[in-house]
């Protein structure tokens, strides 16, 4: 019998600690910081499988949302502005054309505070 060999964990979380994490928080506020990385646009499309295509064993999807951010060293500085931080951004970006109807984007300045 497997079951004999498993044995439950014993493994608990740690409680949270509200003010901690607070403070953790606060320590943020404004602190500067420079973000150096790659600067790219990520894209997520958000659909609903409707049925399987008779062609290929695929689904077939209608697109419901598309939501365009920023990524790479982009996403690490907007990340950090939310928490409170100063955040300047040096990167670089590449002239890669847009792909599947992606709106064209101007690109980023080379040095921006948030």
């Amino acid at each position: 019998m497997i079951a004999a060999f498993i044995r439950p964990s014993t493994w608990k979380p740690a409680p949270v600690d509200a003010s901690r994490h607070a403070a953790a928080l606060d320590a943020w506020g404004g602190l500067q910081v420079l973000v150096v990385g790659d600067v790219m646009v990520d894209e997520w499309r958000f659909a609903d499988a409707d049925r399987i295509s008779r062609e290929a064993p695929a689904p077939v999807l209608t697109l419901r949302r598309r939501q365009i951010s920023a990524g790479g060293g982009g996403n690490a500085a907007a990340n950090l502005a939310a928490l409170g931080a100063r955040a300047a951004l040096a990167g670089w970006w590449g002239t890669t054309p847009p792909v599947n109807g992606s709106p064209p984007g101007s690109p980023p300045t080379a040095s921006r505070t948030a």
